[in-house]
């Protein structure tokens, strides 16, 4: 049902116990990482992205622990401002960001909005689902 809020969301609940979840302002990406050490990143139509985000793939490369050979990540990847206490930022201030292409990416000391990569799913894992 529809609500003007959370206060009337909260009413609906009438006391009965729930679980709820935040909704991140950002781009779904699905994060691929091969046997070989390659990253790979998809949007939520299967848009390779990879080029957009040479930050999120170093990230990948330098956190990956040597017993996880390859991975599939569903994920939600946000914009934050760090000069503000790393502020989640709106989904139009990262999608300001620029954009690489197919067959380049975009220079690291190029970006100008920083990104946070918030990971709900372990979809695959060195062969496992």
């Amino acid at each position: 049902r529809i609500t003007n809020g959370l206060t009337q969301s909260l009413k609906l609940f009438n006391g009965r116990a729930f679980t709820c979840e935040y909704k991140y302002d950002g781009q779904r990406a699905q994060i691929h990482r091969s046997n070989d050490g390659s990253v790979q990143i998809f949007s939520r139509q299967m848009k390779e992205s990879t080029s957009r985000f040479p930050d999120l793939v170093g990230m990948i490369k330098e956190l990956c622990s040597i017993e996880v050979s390859s991975f599939i990540l569903d994920a939600e990847v946000v914009g934050i401002d760090r000069k503000k206490g790393n502020k989640l930022m709106s989904f139009q201030e990262l999608s300001s960001r620029e954009r690489g292409s197919k067959h380049s990416s975009i220079a690291i000391q190029n970006i100008k909005v920083d990104i946070c990569v918030f990971v709900f799913d372990i979809m695959f894992c060195n062969g496992q689902r």
